[in-house]
């Protein structure tokens, strides 16, 4: 049997933070393929819009505008704050999850 907790932090893994991961976005920012950060992130904005996650959804919504504008000055670090803001919706998440069990 698979906790609530453990389905969440699985789902929220599998949709967001594994696309954060080479193949996808970081190695199309390292390659300077503006168009794949800007799907790659089109795509991240959504599912963690799905769920609610505004700032790391905004953070991606920046990404995927740079990735439009052909903008690469800054890319690397809107990249950082994507990665980190994914991480914080991952743990509030695991708190949500875990006061919901109680």
């Amino acid at each position: 049997e698979i906790s609530l907790l453990d389905f969440s932090k699985k789902t929220l893994s599998k949709c967001c933070i594994d696309s954060l991961r080479p193949p996808s976005l970081q190695e199309a920012v390292v390659r300077g393929d503006m168009k794949g950060v800007e799907v790659t992130a089109h795509t991240i904005k959504g599912m963690l819009a799905n769920v609610s996650f505004v700032r790391a959804a905004a953070s991606a919504s920046c990404l995927e505008r740079m990735g439009q504008q052909c903008v690469t000055q800054g890319l690397p670090e809107e990249l950082a704050r994507l990665e980190q803001e994914a991480s914080l919706a991952l743990a509030e998440l695991e708190a949500f999850c875990t006061e919901m069990i109680r």
